[in-house]
């Protein structure tokens, strides 16, 4: 007996539970979701703008200019305190996105699109690092999937 729900409504059905109470606990499904910044859209455009400023459209922008935004948002002096450059529905920070474009370049080319399913996916991809597929086969237990996924 595995952990996997059963029926297939899309391709990541599978994790879609653990990739929507990520959206939750980040609160991006409250916000934005996939277009969401930092801090519930108080850095728009990699600027503090306290959700006053121009809003961004993320789900359009190259895997390129998302990192130029989280760039521009470290660089940014009002985010001294957040020292963060996290972005989407699972807020992924620079370095994170930039590492594993680094390790499969071919599947995250700076051309690609950080769109919801591009999203959908490096969020699998970082479960999987975690053991989210053998929890599902029940060869993890919950208690050290949490462990894991809370060093993410």
């Amino acid at each position: 007996m595995t952990n996997a729900p059963s029926g297939a409504g899309d391709r990541y059905y599978v994790y879609r539970p653990v990739l929507n109470l990520i959206g939750t606990s980040e609160g991006t499904d409250k916000g934005r979701g996939y277009n969401e910044t930092l801090g519930y859209g108080i850095m728009l455009d990699g600027k503090v703008t306290k959700g006053k400023g121009p809003t961004i459209d993320l789900v359009s922008m190259t895997l390129d200019q998302v990192d130029a935004v989280q760039t521009r948002m470290l660089k940014d002096p009002d985010n001294g305190r957040l020292n963060s450059s996290a972005v989407g529905r699972y807020q992924v920070i620079r370095t994170t996105l930039r590492a594993i474009r680094k390790q499969l370049p071919g599947r995250y080319p700076g051309s690609r699109k950080f769109d919801a399913d591009c999203q959908d996916e490096i969020a699998c991809y970082l479960l999987g690092q975690r053991g989210i597929d053998k929890w599902l086969a029940g060869r993890l237990s919950l208690d050290t999937l949490m462990r894991n996924l809370a060093q993410e």
